[in-house]
């Protein structure tokens, strides 16, 4: 390719057409009806549950004894409890009880609407921030290897990050309004020694799970994901006015303090507002399969993202070689994901201790079973065999095909994180569980389409920008 033409295509911009602004506020439109109505349905089942139990309520005379029973009942398993984990003998059974069933006597009760509410906006927050910051460690991981294939693409990743904000956003509603409702362990009572409800193993966490430091080091771990974010994109684009290395160097700088803290913040992040949704329960590589399914959800979006600017004319020189790149990066690390996968599963399933099977127990055996096996299915064996012939990670429809459903399957995946943990038996998938992704797909895809539209679709004063459009690795 001529010096000329590559100059002449350096210099184009995106520019999105109002029907591709039809079709996102579409999206969106569908979505905030779909979850209105999810809301609503929600709700009134809710309130209808409540006046039931209220006249069933009525009708015993004896309610308030049997309950008063139940509840002193209770009260001696929490003391069991409380005594077998001081013991080293954690009953798995005495999990996540909590303090509103006590009072109205324990038992099997129908979640609140708010408490659906909350793990929805919980689980589509923490999937967006997934793929928008897997976007900036991408580039930075990037630079620190030297690599030059992504350069012709990096503004794709630029622009996953603009999200990061909103994310971020998203992911703090319901940790402000919701956060009782989410984590067993915001309930007061669960730490103190005089409380009916106190749980020692719970105690013996507090110095990590509390409400302080929910909030505050939350708050802190995403202000260095969006500054360090941020800093890249603006040396990038300075990098496109001024030229010269400076601003390279300064990005790969910028990217070894960035990749060390968020190798510490990330796992931290992933511990405090997902892993502790299962309060008794732990896993040392968790952040590491949190991260596994945020890279490879990010690699299908940036393919997906790749292919709609071809179709609309723009990146015409990026080669089927780079999307090979990007299709044997969804390979290997479906294959990693599902390493952390079953390294996990495995450790867990032959040492059978009890304060580590209740994780697996309901999603294994309970009514959320067929999703666990459909969960597999969609993040291992069909990519993981669809991507395994070289034209499937070349042209454009195999790629868009396994790309979706690697974004369904991690979906399905943080969904099967958080759901068991705070629903328990009392699942319910229905709009709303459809409509808030649609909603949040929409705001994302609008997002990061405008900020595509800020600077050249690739920066043209890359060190390494004719390698990644000369990318060729043979036949």
């Amino acid at each position: 390719m001529a010096h000329t033409e590559l100059q002449q295509l350096a210099d184009e911009r995106y520019v999105m057409t109002s029907r591709t602004k039809m079709w996102v506020l579409a999206l969106i439109v569908v979505g905030a009806i779909f979850t209105t109505i999810g809301i609503i349905s929600a709700s009134s089942g809710d309130s209808h549950h409540d006046t039931h139990t209220t006249a069933a309520a009525g009708h015993d005379s004896h309610s308030e004894g049997h309950d008063a029973a139940k509840a002193d009942a209770h009260h001696s398993e929490q003391e069991a409890t409380a005594h077998n984990a001081i013991e080293g003998k954690t009953d798995a059974d005495a999990h996540e009880v909590d303090p509103t069933e006590t009072a109205h006597g324990g038992g099997h009760h129908e979640a609140s609407w708010t408490k659906r509410l909350w793990s929805n906006l919980l689980i589509n927050g923490w999937f967006f921030l997934l793929i928008s910051i897997m976007g900036t460690f991408f580039i930075a991981v990037s630079y620190l290897a030297n690599a030059g294939w992504y350069t012709a693409v990096k503004r794709i990743p630029e622009a996953m990050g603009s999200f990061l904000p909103i994310a971020a956003i998203l992911v703090f509603i319901p940790l402000i309004f919701g956060a009782k409702e989410l984590y067993h362990w915001m309930h007061d009572g669960v730490t103190d020694p005089e409380s009916p409800i106190y749980d020692a193993i719970i105690a013996g966490k507090s110095g990590f799970l509390n409400s302080g430091f929910l909030y505050i080091g939350t708050l802190i771990i995403l202000a260095i994901f969006v500054v360090y974010t941020y800093l890249l994109r603006q040396h990038s684009l300075k990098e496109d006015e001024v030229g010269g290395l400076d601003n390279y160097k300064k990005s790969i700088r910028k990217s070894a303090a960035f990749t060390i803290l968020f190798a510490v913040s990330f796992s931290i992040l992933s511990w405090l507002v997902m892993m502790s949704v299962d309060v008794h329960w732990f896993s040392t590589i968790y952040s590491v399969y949190n991260f596994a399914t945020g890279f490879v959800s990010g690699f299908a979006v940036i393919t997906l993202i790749l292919i709609f600017l071809q179709s609309q004319g723009y990146l015409s020189f990026v080669t089927e070689e780079v999307r090979h790149d990007l299709g044997k990066f969804m390979f290997a690390f479906t294959i990693f994901w599902t390493y952390i996968w079953i390294s996990q599963y495995l450790l867990i399933w032959y040492a059978n201790i009890p304060e580590e099977v209740t994780y697996y127990a309901p999603r294994f055996q309970g009514i959320y079973s067929g999703h666990f096996w459909l969960n597999i299915f969609l993040c291992f064996f069909f990519p993981f065999l669809w991507f395994m012939t070289r034209n499937n990670k070349r042209k454009d429809f195999p790629l868009i095909v396994g790309s979706i459903v690697i974004l369904i399957g991690h979906w399905s995946d943080v969904y099967l994180l958080v759901t068991p943990g705070v629903m328990q038996e009392n699942n319910a998938f229905g709009l709303l569980e459809i409509g808030l992704p649609l909603l949040f797909a929409g705001l994302y895809i609008y997002v990061v389409l405008t900020a595509l539209g800020k600077a050249n679709l690739f920066p043209k004063n890359h060190p390494y920008l004719h390698e990644s459009v000369l990318h060729d690795v043979g036949p």
